[in-house]
């Protein structure tokens, strides 16, 4: 593991961010999904379920327990260009990730 992402992690684990993720029921996106939550941090998913799955979503949210409690998800990218409005707006974190053609430029 790299220092620089020892220290992102560490930084993490002490200070609590919001992150709005979109394409987070893929499998990159639920391992990112996970990630984030089991360090605390608070997520918002959005995604259409057009290439992810449901039970990616369950499994994390299964997998991480009382930290499920910091997370919401928004099925559907009629509201990522809302949310992406909100975070900008708020100063907060946002992760755009997804397959070619899933929206991702807006």
């Amino acid at each position: 593991m790299s220092t620089k992402f020892k220290e992102v992690k560490e930084y993490l684990k002490n200070t609590k961010k919001s992150f709005l993720l979109t394409g987070g029921a893929g499998f990159i996106g639920s391992n990112i999904l996970e990630a984030l939550l089991s360090l605390g941090q608070k997520v918002i998913v959005v995604d259409d379920l057009s290439t992810g799955y449901q039970k990616n979503i369950d499994e994390v949210v299964n997998n991480v327990g009382e930290n499920a409690k910091d997370f919401k998800f928004i099925k559907g990218q009629q509201t990522a260009k809302l949310a992406a409005e909100i975070a900008a707006a708020g100063g907060h974190n946002l992760l755009l990730i997804g397959p070619p053609g899933a929206g991702k430029t807006m």
